[in-house]
């Protein structure tokens, strides 16, 4: 009897056994290892993802675009796997309403907590309620030149229709910020580009086409500008503030301006794809990027400024100092605006129609 009951006891044991290690053999299958992201070039650097993988053991694979249109494009054609991608906020209520993202848990992600009071309550990221993005860094479109080829401050987007820097000239590949450059040297409220988008942009193609004699090229991403501008090829233009920021750190005489008419401002965004695979490591992935440590050596290795409250505050001086705005220029910026997808696709054929020309 004894003996009966003792193999009973060692039969359930070795069951429950059996159960546990299937339970925890399972668990190790859908642990996620791997995190896709498609992003902005400068948004995937190596101190980051090394350090994410160090941490959590989750490998992060990173895909680049040059702008939101090519990102939507991208999409568009397929994403299986696809975790987290980055778009600026005036993309947002696009995916959101294309059912491409999955609204976030803000309870999920700590260093929330950290951000700026001003992004907390941002209402771009907000779709019928539910926010599908957590905003993470922020730059100003201008005007940027060579301080030393370049003795007369450019004050107007206009400087880069000036003859007299024929070859030295170069202007944005993306659609969208070209066509708000030129609707801003125009006179045009970009938060209105709703209104008769027709009309308007046959003066901003008219206004593109004096342009383009007068143009080394349209750039092709961030990175070829800061070349161009380096080597003294480029003298005068278009540009993110944060990459000129970057090359006044490392000494180059480069200076950025908001021009008299205004700068569109852009915030860029996490944002985690509805069918994502990995979600709980997108989390982990964001929470990572916007806790203060990565997000100081964020700053010094972009040149723009991040949403992390601490991480902006303790800035050191040299760099306090190139990314302060006076009030006057920040009264001249105005934010991104959510325009109807069909103006976006209208302002992305004008561009190219002109660009092809």
């Amino acid at each position: 009897m004894k003996r009966r009951l003792f193999y009973i006891i060692a039969f359930v044991l070795i069951m429950a056994l059996v159960s546990a290690v299937a339970v925890f053999a399972e668990r190790e299958e859908v642990k996620d290892e791997e995190l896709n992201v498609w992003t902005w070039g400068i948004y995937c650097p190596d101190f980051a993802t090394e350090s994410f993988q160090e941490k959590y053991g989750i490998k992060v694979n990173c895909t680049f675009y040059h702008g939101n249109e090519e990102l939507w494009s991208k999409i568009q054609a397929g994403h299986e796997g696809l975790d987290i991608i980055q778009p600026s906020n005036h993309m947002i209520q696009r995916f959101a309403n294309a059912g491409l993202l999955s609204p976030i848990d803000i309870k999920k992600i700590p260093n929330y907590a950290g951000l700026s009071e001003g992004f907390k309550k941002a209402d771009y990221n907000t779709v019928d309620g539910k926010q599908y993005s957590v905003p993470y860094t922020y730059g100003i479109m201008g005007v940027a030149y060579r301080t030393d080829k370049i003795k007369e401050p450019p004050t107007s987007w206009g400087a880069l229709w000036d003859p007299r820097y024929k070859g030295k000239i170069t202007f944005s590949r993306n659609p969208v910020d070209a066509c708000f450059g030129v609707a801003l040297y125009l006179g045009m409220d970009i938060a209105k580009l709703d209104e008769d988008i027709d009309s308007k942009l046959v003066k901003i193609k008219e206004k593109m086409r004096e342009q383009n004699p007068l143009l080394l090229k349209r750039l092709e991403s961030l990175e070829e500008m800061k070349n161009l501008l380096a080597s003294g090829e480029v003298w005068m233009t278009s540009a993110d503030d944060g990459m000129i920021h970057k090359m006044q750190l490392d000494g180059q005489p480069v200076e950025f301006v908001v021009p008299k008419e205004g700068s569109a401002a852009w915030i860029d965004q996490f944002c985690i794809m509805s069918d994502a695979p990995h979600k709980d490591a997108a989390y982990l992935w964001i929470d990572h990027m916007l806790s203060p440590e990565i997000a100081s050596q964020m700053i010094k290795k972009m040149g723009y400024m991040v949403v992390n409250a601490k991480a902006a505050e303790n800035l050191p001086a040299d760099m306090a100092q190139i990314m302060k705005y006076t009030d006057a220029e920040t009264q001249r910026l105005s934010p991104y605006p959510t325009l109807k997808p069909e103006t976006s696709e209208k302002m992305v054929k004008a561009y190219q129609d002109v660009r092809g020309e």
